[in-house]
This record gives C-alpha cells, structure tokens and sequence, in this order.
C-alpha cells in the first residue's frame, strides 16, 4: 500500500511543476515538451562488460592467508573472457570470494558459483 501512495505522490508533484511521466508504451506516442530518459544507453554487441558474484566461503581446511586480500587472481578459466577472482579473508577458514569476468555477455550464475567453490582447492591448496 506504501508503494501505491508514494508512487502517487510523485505523479502529482510531477504534475505540479509540469513533469510528464511515461512509461515505455506511452513514450513512442507520446510528445512532451521536455523528456528526460535516465536509462544508461544500450551496450553495443562488442562493448566489453563487466560482471561478477561473490559469495562468503568457509572450507574445513585453512587455506586463506587472513593477512593478505588477493584483488586479481587470473588462475582461472580464461575462456569467457578476462576472468579473475578477488579475495577478501576473515580467517585462514572463511572468505569472501568473488569471480569477476570481463567479456560481450554475462554469463550463467553456475559459471561464476563453480569458479568461486573451485578456486580454494584448486588454486590457493596448490600454491
């Protein structure tokens, strides 16, 4: 109900001081004397996007120096693009792990949640 009352709240201030707001059905009809679009503009096929997930690990075994942040760990999967993973630890048992990949488009949330449960064995236990 709150949602319904500040949306109409802002539609009348709006109207107040002559802001017309419309949706994206009404804009290819519509002809206001000023629109603003705040929408960020569309990436082109082969802009490069960055996207990433993170997600707080724990592991039975302590393999995270808790002294020590890593910010760009490339041991990783390459073939989607830059792929990189940041590492923020609390303790040598648990921390934030987050896989970070720059490329065309984003990927499966799979590919970054194997990427982060894989990158304690398989990267820091062999170092």
């Amino acid at each position: 109900m709150h949602k319904e009352k500040f949306l109409e709240s802002c539609l009348v201030k709006a109207d107040m001081n002559d802001v017309k707001i419309i949706s994206e059905d009404e804009a290819a009809r519509s002809s206001p004397k000023l629109t603003f679009d705040s929408r960020p503009p569309r990436a082109s096929r082969n802009a490069m996007l960055q996207h990433f997930l993170g997600q707080e690990v724990i592991v039975d075994k302590p393999v995270f120096d808790d002294t020590t942040a890593i910010l760009m760990d490339f041991r990783v999967d390459q073939s989607h693009g830059m792929h990189f993973i940041y590492l923020l630890p609390f303790s040598p048992t648990q921390a934030l792990v987050e896989s970070t990949l720059f490329s065309t488009k984003v990927l499966e949330e799979e590919f970054y949640i194997d990427s982060i449960n894989q990158y304690p064995s398989s990267i820091l236990e062999q170092a």
